[in-house]
């Protein structure tokens, strides 16, 4: 919920659990090392087509219609289908 919060998308408040709780169960998953999953993220993309890089590639558009206000909404998601899952867990070194 907080990184929609911080990106200031067009949600209304009420919608905001529910939104953030269907992405996580819809897109979500855990990694092993969350460095490397950054890594993977962030490395620019050729286009073979057009011979020019992107990151837009792996992001993702989830819309639905909020469950209390019933307005629709579009969201781009990234990083949170894997940060999201990761905010349960606090690793500990063994």
């Amino acid at each position: 919920m907080d990184c929609i919060k911080d990106r200031n998308e067009n949600i209304s408040t009420e919608d905001l659990y529910f939104v953030a709780m269907e992405i996580k169960e819809r897109h979500g998953y855990l990694c092993k090392d969350i460095v490397e999953e950054y890594t993977k993220w962030d490395e620019k993309i050729i286009d073979d087509v057009t011979k020019k890089y992107s990151l837009g590639s792996k992001f993702k558009k989830h819309t639905g219609i909020g469950k209390i206000s019933n307005k629709p909404y579009s969201i781009d998601i990234g990083y949170e289908i894997f940060l999201g899952p990761e905010s349960f867990f606090a690793p500990v070194d063994i």
